[in-house]
């Protein structure tokens, strides 16, 4: 609980109403959302709606419909009237993940967003898959079951991901370390460019917020029910909700699990080992009275997926397969909230443990002999032991307050702190047993007015790093009739890294229908325990790695540059960016070997990256609209080297058919250049381009129970091909060919 006084905080109570603009008639389920609160009502078949213990007026409310443009209000006194004007497109959503809580076109940096529903029309089983539908992301993969996500040419350690109002923290500096997370999330935001201002050290390229589960208002059970089916894996996939309210407390339970064999090529060939499986399940409880709401959240997910080393040879066969990787997160969250007349307190806190261990062939020259796809595990924990068994715990508190809206000025100060703690206890150590500390301090502020809105935020960061030293034991081969084993010792680093981070946004109406944006922000990343201290064989990289114990931290500044205009039937957008970061941190291979493998060192030096995306939506009258994407990367070291794993142009176009009401169906065709301008050693990639569809019906069984049936095809044309940023490409193991998804969801 707070150990806060609390102060009385004005009008305790607001009454609505909410119509159509033209018509002058009342708007039944209109949302009405409070964003500093979290709380959502609904206006009844009059229009009406009451706030209960709202904070200090004035403060900002979000009212939107599906069929209307989404209005940003300012309440400013007990009763309020707002018009709602029709609109063909769909409702504009509040972005969460930024302080103020803006639309999403109201953010000085860019920002977007993707539902639940756009995740599920992608038909992908791994969020950071489904997350390339977003202009400017694209995803790492070492097969359908690992990935990570990629925004603008930047990756692992230098993209934030967010969870359950946490930091999301899973060894992520790994090549083939995948952000192990499915697609059932209620939505996700992700921030383009560094945003350390919030978010500390290592959002130089930009943070993956994921929404979680929404509470229900309502005190009757609801929830929902899906299953799904995909061809290629002979994937299942189960996932399900419910929620209830009661009295001042509300109440949401979550699960889902995955099961997939391994998966078939266009070219007729199964993929060895890509097979996984995946649960997952949460609960969620929010209690609200009067000034003071506090919300917990208890997360578990396990992971267990085979590393690809063949380009062909799999079964049907959904058994865990030596190699594999196996991931496990326990969370808890709890967040609370304390509405002053001095501000909105807002206190979060959290303990995450996650767990990731690696196995291996315990006898490689035994295994000669044998048959490797026999060779099958029923229950992973009856082996030797993993040959990397690592547990990571993290602690933090965040605190903020947001201060009354003064005049067209609001103001955010906060603190955080977070702990991390890595320990050993497998045959192999890639990271050292460690303590890491982050302090931060921040401050933001936003400034609003017809013509003209700012953003500006200073933040300072301290991490500390603390190592133990460790013995690592590799061979050493002189020649064939010489091999023997050696012994390295990497001593223990005691290292404080510090950074003073700045931004400054400023959003301009040139017209009525037409804005520009323009934002320049810096951060900074310190470097992680892997760039610091490897010193070994990274099986997943196929590499010998050696860290650098003097690294700096990278530091970057980024100038974003954008261009809006939204008219009745059109949002159209281009969003421009230059990203210098000194002191990049990269692998750089050597002439020499250890182990039979090359080794590559961490070393550091300027690199820039510059691009960016062009959207547009069109919505004539009528029933078919079109939406169109175009990105595009490029990123070089300071002696023109090209920047490894940097995505190529390429090109989306998506017609969108709503036949009726309940029946909708959608086709896109993708459209990816090759690329030929790749980093030292890097595999170069031909183009592609590739055909989705996708189609559902809604049928409506009572007020509020549906069943939503879907088809979806990916890859309609079968299509052979490889993504650049797949790191299967230098055995040529192609992707899924013609994927046939079936979906039924049941909402009540």
């Amino acid at each position: 609980m707070f150990a806060f006084l609390s102060f009385f905080t004005g009008y305790a109570q607001i009454i609505g109403s909410v119509s159509n603009s033209q018509t002058g008639e009342a708007v039944e389920l209109a949302q009405i959302y409070l964003p500093q609160l979290d709380n959502v009502v609904y206006s009844d078949v009059n229009g009406s709606f009451t706030l209960n213990s709202t904070p200090s007026i004035p403060f900002n409310i979000v009212v939107s419909l599906l069929g209307y443009e989404t209005k940003e209000v300012v309440v400013s006194s007990s009763t309020i009237s707002i018009n709602l004007n029709p609109s063909v497109f769909e409702m504009e959503e509040v972005i969460v993940s930024t302080p103020f809580s803006n639309l999403e076109n109201q953010n000085t940096i860019s920002v977007s967003k993707i539902n639940s529903e756009t995740l599920q029309e992608s038909g992908a089983s791994v969020l950071a898959d489904a997350l390339q539908r977003i202009p400017g992301v694209s995803a790492i993969s070492s097969g359908p079951g690992i990935a990570k996500p990629v925004i603008r040419g930047l990756s692992g350690n230098r993209v934030v991901t967010y969870v359950n109002d946490l930091r999301y923290e899973n060894y992520q500096f790994g090549a083939d370390h995948g952000l192990d997370i499915g697609t059932t999330a209620k939505s996700v935001e992700v921030i383009k460019g560094p945003f350390s201002l919030l978010y500390g050290s290592d959002a130089i390229g930009g943070v993956i917020y994921i929404s979680p589960q929404d509470f229900t208002h309502r005190e009757s059970l609801t929830g929902s029910l899906q299953q799904r089916y995909l061809s290629q894996s002979f994937g299942n996939e189960t996932s399900a909700t419910i929620g209830i309210a009661k009295g001042k407390w509300q109440f949401g339970a979550n699960g889902s699990q995955a099961l997939h064999a391994d998966y078939e090529t266009s070219g007729d060939y199964l993929v060895p080992n890509s097979r996984f499986k995946a649960n997952s399940a949460g609960f969620n409880t929010r209690f609200s009275e009067g000034d003071y709401q506090l919300t917990m959240r208890l997360a578990y997910a396990d992971k267990q997926a085979g590393i690809v080393e063949e380009r062909r040879g799999g079964k049907r066969n959904f058994n865990t397969q030596i190699p594999f990787q196996e991931t496990q997160l326990n969370q808890f969250s709890l967040r609370q909230k304390l509405n002053t007349s001095i501000g909105l307190w807002n206190l979060t806190t959290g303990v995450t443990i996650n767990k990731r261990r690696e196995f291996e062939d315990h006898d490689a020259d035994e295994l000669e002999e044998e048959d490797h796809e026999d060779e099958l595990v029923e229950d992973p924990h009856d082996e030797e032991g993993a040959a990397l068994n690592m547990r990571n715990r993290v602690v933090s508190l965040d605190l903020n307050n947001t201060l009354p809206v003064s005049g067209n000025w609001q103001q955010i100060a906060g603190i955080q702190w977070l702990e991390q703690e890595n320990t050993n206890s497998g045959v192999e150590m890639l990271i050292p047993n460690a303590l890491q500390r982050d302090y931060g301090v921040y401050w933001l502020h936003q400034f609003t007015s017809e013509k003209l809105k700012w953003q500006l935020g200073l933040r300072y960061d301290i991490r500390s790093i603390k190592t133990e030293a460790f013995t690592i034991h590799h061979h050493e081969e002189e020649d064939e009739e010489d091999v023997h084993d050696e012994e390295a010792e990497v001593a223990k680093i005691d290292k404080n890294f510090t950074s003073l981070n700045g931004s400054l946004g400023i959003i301009y109406p040139i017209s009525e229908n037409t804005q520009i944006r323009v934002n320049a922000s810096t951060g900074y990343r310190a470097p992680n325990l892997a760039e610091l201290t490897s010193y070994g064989v990274h099986h997943g990289a196929q590499r010998f790695e050696v860290g650098n114990a003097n690294l700096m931290s990278e530091k970057n500044l980024q100038i974003d540059l954008g261009f809006d205009i939204q008219t009745t039937h059109l949002n159209l957008g281009i969003d421009g960016f230059y990203n210098a970061i000194n002191d990049y941190i990269f692998l750089n291979p050597s002439n020499e070997f250890e182990d039979g493998l090359q080794i590559f060192e961490y070393e550091q030096s300027n690199a820039n990256l510059w691009g960016g995306e062009f959207y547009a939506h069109y919505h004539p009258q009528g029933k078919i609209h079109f939406e169109t994407s175009l990105e595009f990367v490029k990123g070089e070291q300071d002696n023109g080297t090209a920047l490894p794993l940097i995505p190529p142009l390429s090109l989306n176009q998506e017609v969108h058919w709503n036949i009726s009401d309940v029946f909708a169906s959608f086709v896109s065709l993708t459209i990816v250049d090759k690329q030929d301008d790749v980093g030292l050693f890097e595999t170069k990639t031909n183009g592609y381009e590739v055909i989705d569809f996708g189609s559902h019906i809604d049928i409506s069984i009572t007020d509020q129970r549906e069943l939503r049936l879907q088809l979806l095809v990916r890859n309609i044309a079968n299509k052979k091909y490889i993504p650049h940023l797949s790191r299967l490409k230098t055995i040529g193991v192609e992707q899924p060919g013609r994927n046939i998804v079936i979906s039924a969801k049941y909402t009540f």
